[in-house]
C-alpha cells in the first residue's frame, strides 16, 4: 500500500507524522488515545501549528497522519467540515516567512538569454540546454527529466534515450514524445510531448544536438544511460537536479531571475502556450495538470 504514494510525498507525510507524535508526547496523549485519531485530537494538533507553518504544510501534516491510519488499516472518521474550517483559519494567519516566494516563470526571452550564456559545445551545457527546452515546451516537472543525484539513476523508472520517439498528432504533424516510465502522478508512466519551434529555442534541435555531442547510450539493463547523460571530468554522468539548477542559478544575475526554480519552466511553458492562444483545456492536458489548482498561480502572474 505504501507504493500508492510517491517517495517525495512519503517524506513530507513522514514529517507530519513525526510532528503529530511530538505533539502527543508533549501533551501526554496516551497511545491508545492517539489511534484511531478523533476530530478533537486532530483539531488540537492543528491549532498548535497555527502561526508557525503555512496552511499547505499543515494540510500535508494532517494528510500524513491520515496516510498512516490507512497503512495500518485504522479508521479515519473525522468531521471534515470542522477540519476544513480550521485549515482555512490557520492558513489565514500563517506567517509570511512560512510562504514561498512566487516562483517566476521562464519566458522565451529567458530561454534565449540562457542559450547565449551556455557553451553548447560543452557536454554538460548541451545537456542542460536540451533539458531546459524540453521542460519548457513539454510543460514538464524537473524531477521527470533529471535525477536526484549523480549516482541515483534508475533505468526502470527514469528517462532514457530509448524513451524518445517521433509520433504524429491527430492533425498528422510530427511531435517528439518522451515517455517517463514512472511519475509522481502516474506510476505506470506518461509522455511529455512537444513539436518543432522555428526559433533558437527549438527543443527538437536542442535534443538532437545533445544526442550528437553526448551520445547517451541506447543500451538496456546495466548499460542503460539517463536521457541527459554526458561526460564530465572523464566520467559518464546523468543530469542531476542540483547540477541543472546550480548552473542556471549561476546565470541569475544575467537572466535577472531571483526566485528561479525547476517549476519556473513548467509554469512558464503553460503561460507561453496560453499567450499563443492554445485552449486552456489543451494546455492542461499537455501539462498533465491533475486539477484546476494552477489557475490561482496563473492568476497571480496575470495581475
Amino acid at each position: 500500500m505504501a507504493h500508492a504514494w510517491a517517495d517525495s510525498t512519503l517524506e513530507t507525510y513522514g514529517a507530519g507524522l513525526l510532528a503529530f507524535h511530538i505533539f502527543c508526547d508533549k501533551y501526554q496523549i496516551l497511545e491508545e488515545s492517539r489511534t484511531p485519531a478523533n476530530t478533537d485530537l486532530m483539531l488540537s494538533f492543528v491549532s498548535t501549528l497555527a502561526g508557525i507553518y503555512s496552511g499547505l504544510a499543515i494540510r500535508n501534516y494532517v494528510s500524513g497522519v491520515r496516510a498512516w491510519h490507512i497503512l495500518h488499516r485504522l479508521s479515519w472518521d473525522l468531521d471534515q467540515l470542522a477540519m476544513d474550517t480550521i485549515i482555512k483559519g490557520v492558513t489565514s494567519i500563517a506567517p509570511a516567512s512560512s510562504k514561498r516566494p512566487l516562483r517566476q516563470p521562464v519566458t522565451i526571452a529567458t530561454l534565449l538569454t540562457i542559450r547565449e550564456n551556455l557553451n553548447l559545445q560543452d557536454g554538460r551545457d548541451a545537456a542542460i540546454w536540451a533539458c531546459a527546452t524540453c521542460l519548457f515546451y513539454g510543460v514538464a516537472r524537473l524531477g521527470e527529466l533529471t535525477t536526484k543525484t549523480l549516482t541515483s539513476f534508475d533505468a526502470a523508472t527514469q528517462v532514457k534515450r530509448t524513451n524518445v520517439s517521433t509520433q504524429l498528432d491527430r492533425n498528422g504533424l510530427e511531435v517528439t514524445a518522451i515517455f517517463v516510465p514512472h511519475t509522481k502522478a502516474a506510476l505506470d508512466g506518461e509522455s511529455i510531448c512537444f513539436a518543432v519551434h522555428l526559433d533558437r529555442t527549438d527543443p527538437v534541435a536542442a535534443l538532437q544536438h545533445h544526442f550528437e555531442l553526448n551520445n547517451p547510450s541506447i543500451a538496456s539493463g546495466n548499460a542503460a544511460e539517463h536521457l541527459f547523460t554526458h561526460t564530465f571530468k572523464h566520467s559518464r554522468v546523468p543530469l542531476s537536479r542540483n547540477v541543472f539548477l546550480n548552473r542556471l542559478k549561476g546565470l541569475g544575475h544575467i537572466i535577472q531571475q531571483d526566485t528561479f526554480t525547476g517549476h519556473s519552466f513548467r509554469i512558464g511553458g503553460t503561460l507561453e502556450y496560453l499567450l499563443r492562444g492554445v485552449p486552456f483545456e489543451t494546455v492542461k492536458y499537455m501539462g498533465r495538470w491533475a486539477s484546476d489548482a494552477f489557475k490561482l498561480y496563473l492568476r497571480k502572474h496575470a495581475q
